[in-house]
């Protein structure tokens, strides 16, 4: 499929386009934070059933070493689970505040590759930088040779004609060369 004339894209990037990037790049790491969250989650049912098993009246006798043990063990999820939530409401404040991958920008794909314009500087990329792809119904990212990625959403492209022209160009396209 050709890129003649190129494409330009102008919408505007969303936080959901970011977040499925993320997870089409790295599926691994969904998989990681479900085992985490699971392996968390047992060791406070853990920490309470030993805290029942002790016994809250036999505490003042034996210390507060098993309380200090009860609330660690039941924060380190808390913790962990607001990581989590940091991230997403940076994401989102990047988002409201268009800074970031959320600034205006311009991008136009042509035969050759791809240029993009955020605020009166522009960065033009070859098709030889990137060696394969992935592709979803949201999201195609291309991965460069030296390891790094870059996406492409749905939501940037102008029209449905637009996105279908470049996904069926990104299928066609020799990335071995």
């Amino acid at each position: 499929m050709s890129l003649d004339p190129p494409i330009v894209l102008t919408g505007r990037l969303q936080p959901r386009d970011v977040r499925r990037a993320i997870r089409l790049a790295s599926p691994g790491r969904t998989w990681v934070f479900y085992l985490s969250v699971g392996f968390l989650s047992a060791v406070v049912v853990g920490v309470a059933g030993i805290a029942v098993a002790v016994g809250w009246n036999e505490l003042p006798r034996n210390g507060w070493a098993e309380v200090r043990f009860l609330v660690f063990a039941a924060a380190l999820p808390v913790v962990f689970l607001g990581f989590l939530a940091y991230g997403r409401l940076r994401l989102d404040s990047a988002y409201r505040r268009r800074v970031g991958a959320f600034q205006p920008q311009e991008t136009t794909i042509d035969p050759d590759g791809f240029e993009a314009l955020v605020h009166g500087s522009s960065a033009r990329y070859e098709w030889l930088l990137f060696d394969r792809f992935k592709i979803d119904a949201e999201v195609v990212i291309l991965f460069a040779t030296d390891g790094g990625w870059i996406y492409f959403a749905r939501s940037r492209f102008v029209s449905d004609a637009d996105w279908d022209r470049f996904v069926d160009f990104v299928r066609d396209h020799d990335w071995s060369a």
